[in-house]
């Protein structure tokens, strides 16, 4: 792992670091959270809270994650007591990265917002209490906070475990693959003449190859369309056709 920084309040005695590495779980936190992980990943239960940290813990393979679970029946409740818990554990740990898990389903109800539960051992969520903050100011707060920290919504506390696993696992791989097959990062730069030059011969046949030979042999698209027409037609690749097709297209009266 490379060498960081280990937050303040992040001993093995307090935080359960002596069972090794792994997920760590407030012991404020739901009973099944910590069998449903370990099934998959390394989890045991710590005093986070008292220790400033948020929910659920870790350290990933070049630095430390802390998550805070909120229900939607909490951010509805006030936003207020939301953030001010939030920034308390930013402030706290600022070497740590903060994420916030946003648990439930909630919909826009008729004067606020209309929360869900998924039925006992049935894939069917049933209407429960509206809360009347209104969806929209729930949502305009998410986006600004997101500007700050991550946010990930699930739908119940089975999900969230899942999420969890799976953030884990991902934290300790030295590299990921995700999205390199579509961002590919620059390695060349790009000469501002031969483009000019292939933007004004596109459809007379100046392609990204004459273009250059153009631009090696007479320096700029400045110095390329002046040129006289029979000196054009001597750059490999060129010939008096395509000289003439591009002095005529710019309105060359002598090609």
């Amino acid at each position: 792992m490379t060498d960081i920084t280990v937050p303040k309040g992040w001993d093995e005695w307090r935080l359960g670091r002596a069972v090794g590495d792994g997920l760590l779980v407030d012991v404020h936190e739901p009973l099944e959270a910590v069998p449903l992980m370990q099934a998959t990943v390394p989890a045991v239960t710590a005093p986070l809270n008292d220790a400033g940290f948020a929910d659920y813990a870790w350290i990933g393979i070049d630095s430390y994650h802390q998550w805070e679970r909120k229900q939607w029946s909490e951010l509805a409740g006030g936003l207020n007591s939301v953030e001010y818990q939030l920034r308390q554990e930013a402030q706290a740990h600022p070497d740590v990265k903060l994420g916030l898990i946003v648990e439930g389903v909630a919909t826009s109800g008729i004067i606020g917002t209309q929360l869900w539960y998924r039925g006992k051992g049935k894939d069917v969520f049933y209407r429960t209490r509206e809360q009347s903050l209104r969806l929209s100011m729930i949502y305009s707060w998410l986006y600004q906070i997101g500007k700050f920290i991550e946010i990930m919504f699930t739908a119940d506390y089975k999900s969230t475990c899942t999420f969890l696993v799976a953030a884990y696992q991902s934290d300790q791989k030295e590299s990921h693959t995700t999205m390199q097959r579509y961002l590919k990062p620059i390695t060349w730069t790009p000469n501002i003449q031969v483009e000019m030059l292939m933007a004004i011969g596109n459809g007379v046949g100046i392609g990204e190859a004459k273009a250059q030979a153009l631009i090696r042999k007479f320096g700029t698209v400045w110095q390329v369309l002046s040129a006289d027409p029979k000196l054009l037609a001597t750059t490999d690749g060129i010939g008096k056709a395509i000289a003439t097709k591009v002095l005529r297209k710019i309105g060359r009266p002598d090609a």
